[in-house]
């Protein structure tokens, strides 16, 4: 996300519209202006049905290109429950 003083953020949000509880964690990556500049870890937590959770990585100013890349592991490390996706902006 980015605010209008040109200020952003990569945000992994997950929302659990399901009947059951599912157990989550994810891992953010961000690259500015085409390099690798770090990664954080998103604790692990159970969401609730109904629910939404988010998790934020820094606030950097300045930067002409920023993109996230964001991992969600549901219920588990297998590779049947993770979820990748992108953003740049």
């Amino acid at each position: 996300m980015r605010n209008a003083n040109n200020d952003a953020q990569v945000v992994l949000v997950v929302q659990n519209s399901g009947t059951k509880a599912a157990v989550i964690r994810g891992v953010i990556d961000t690259y500015i202006d085409g390099h690798y500049f770090g990664s954080i870890a998103c604790k692990e937590s159970t969401l609730n049905p109904g629910f939404t959770r988010g998790c934020f990585d820094i606030t950097l100013s300045g930067t002409s290109t920023l993109r996230g890349e964001t991992t969600l592991f549901m219920n588990g490390d297998q590779e049947s429950n993770v979820s990748t996706d992108s953003w740049e902006g």
